[in-house]
C-alpha cells in the first residue's frame, strides 16, 4: 500500500504558490505566472491553519499504538 504525503502551504508562504519567503526568488503558477514572493492574505493564512491543524489530527490518528508498552510505532509484529 502506497502512502500518498498531502503537503499545506505554510501559513506566512506566499499568496500564489504557499512557498516561505526566504528562498522563493521567482517561481510560476498559473494563477499569476512568473512572481516574486507576494504575502498571503489574512484569509489565506487562516484557511491554511485550518488546513495544517486538519491534516495533523488525521496524522495523529492513524499511529499504532503497541500496547506492551504504550509507545508509538511504526510496524506491528503480532
Amino acid at each position: 500500500m502506497a502512502v500518498t504525503e498531502r503537503v499545506v502551504a505554510q501559513p506566512s508562504g506566499c499568496r500564489w504558490c504557499g512557498l516561505a519567503q526566504r528562498g522563493h526568488c521567482q517561481r510560476w503558477t498559473r494563477a499569476a505566472g512568473w512572481h516574486g514572493w507576494t504575502p498571503p492574505t489574512q484569509d489565506q493564512i487562516k484557511q491554511r491553519m485550518k488546513a495544517r491543524r486538519t491534516l495533523q489530527g488525521q496524522r495523529a490518528s492513524l499511529v499504532i499504538i503497541d500496547e506492551a508498552v504504550n509507545w508509538p510505532t511504526t510496524e506491528r509484529n503480532d
